[in-house]
């Protein structure tokens, strides 16, 4: 045997030995060292040199990085999770061919998945789950993670916290109390808005509280502007000390476009409400529930009522044509990578181009939404086919069409009546 891999071998010894004490200090000490080590080796990712001793220097590699993961967790450093896990990875996948199976892996994949739901990283979770096989898929672990996003997405916030107790892996417990105070810190953010005060025997089961001792603890620590009197938990007060800050009378617009940013200022007509400049203030991000989903129709239509009345100011008519371009150009990105796994559905979406304009000036119409319940069968593969007479639709009133337009081939107001057609679509389908 080399005699470079003998003494990597003994170093990694002495790392589990401090590893079973618990002495996490010489843990990270030798950790340090052995990664230094490992860079001698010719056979690991990502040169892959086929050595006399490849298949013993990557086993080796992969163990010492599986109880890196593993130490991450025990010292609770996420970000020296993520940098040893990416570490790992490589082993998992490119190696996988070389070298034999792990019993370690599974669970440092579920692990990982964990890490991301507890971090709101949704994306990246569903990123990594498209990559497992159906054999990972199929495991405990995974499994374990797989539900935990499910019950979190669906609000079955009990089923999340008494996952903690059925946890596939000990390392889990750390990421799953991470979890469950987000849970916790979700449902008082709800409950403090929905209500002035709650009996103390409906605010722990509410957050889920086995104890009222816990409850009061958890009160003092993360909520100390809440009021326990009378046996009420009482959140008046922290109603009453919300800040309130007044909105500007000119209109901020920022718009950003990958690494662009476009700032402009626009002076909002005196009709023009609060609420209006508010929402234009904000750039198209949106978390994938459906709650978001209604309030990106509900921002849409503000905005094409705020560029039409903008518009009707002679000294504003080019910045704000200016402005709806960019505004359209950022709702079309934003929306359709906001729509995800169903992007397909506004395929045909994108060949509505935004920046076509012709001529001097662009005619708006005046584009008003009555709110109620959408028709499920209102969204066919990314066409719209709503009725504004049927029940259960959204009624338009006088809204434009091209050739009302003249010779403009795809103007804003066009363009921001298609997004919230397709996205009133989208929410029926997610009903």
């Amino acid at each position: 045997m080399d005699p470079k891999l003998t003494e990597v071998s003994q170093q990694f010894e002495r790392f589990k030995a401090a590893f079973i004490r618990n002495d996490f200090d010489t843990c990270e000490r030798l950790l340090s060292q052995l990664k230094v080590s490992l860079t001698q080796f010719r056979s690991l990712p990502p040169l892959f040199e086929d050595t006399p001793d490849a298949t013993h220097e990557l086993t080796l590699a992969r163990d010492i990085y599986e109880h890196a993961v593993v130490l991450s967790v025990k010292i609770e450093d996420q970000e020296a999770f993520e940098r040893d896990f990416f570490q790992l990875k490589p082993y998992y996948t490119d190696a996988r061919g070389r070298l034999p199976p792990s019993a370690q892996e599974y669970p440092i994949l579920g692990l990982n998945l964990l890490r991301l739901l507890v971090q709101n990283r949704i994306a990246e979770f569903h990123t990594e789950l498209e990559l497992l096989s159906a054999t990972a898929l199929e495991n405990l672990c995974i499994k374990h993670a797989v539900e935990l996003e499910q019950s979190f997405m669906e609000g079955a916030y009990n089923r999340v916290l008494s996952a903690r107790q059925t946890v596939p892996h000990e390392t889990y417990v750390y990421f799953m109390d991470l979890l469950a105070k987000t849970v916790r810190d979700e449902i008082a953010g709800c409950s403090e808005k929905a209500y002035d005060s709650l009996s103390i025997n409906d605010a722990r089961r509410i957050l889920l509280f086995p104890s009222d001792q816990e409850l009061f603890e958890y009160i003092k620590e993360d909520h100390p502007e809440w009021e326990i009197k009378n046996g009420y938990v009482i959140f008046q007060r922290a109603k009453e000390s919300a800040p309130c800050k007044e909105i500007p009378e000119g209109t901020f617009v920022t718009f950003m476009d990958g690494n662009k940013t476009l700032s402009c200022s626009i002076t909002a007509p005196e009709e023009a409400s609060t609420f209006d400049e508010l929402l234009m203030r904000h750039t198209l991000t949106f978390a994938d529930n459906l709650k978001e989903l209604k309030n990106l129709s509900t921002q849409l239509y503000s905005a094409a009522e705020h560029f039409e009345r903008s518009y009707s100011r002679e000294d504003r008519k080019q910045l704000v044509v200016e402005t709806a371009k960019e505004y359209v150009n950022n709702a079309i990105v934003n929306t359709v990578d906001h729509l995800g796994s169903v992007a397909y559905k506004v395929t045909n979406f994108l060949d509505e181009k935004v920046d076509e304009f012709s001529g001097t000036e662009l005619q708006f119409s005046y584009v008003r939404a009555k709110r109620v319940e959408p028709n499920s069968s209102s969204f066919r593969k990314g066409h719209s086919s709503f009725q504004p007479s049927s029940p259960g639709a959204f009624s338009f009133s006088k809204i434009v069409s091209y050739k009302e337009l003249g010779s403009f081939k795809c103007p804003c107001f066009s363009i921001l009546t298609i997004l919230i057609q397709r996205y009133l679509g989208l929410v029926s389908q997610m009903r």
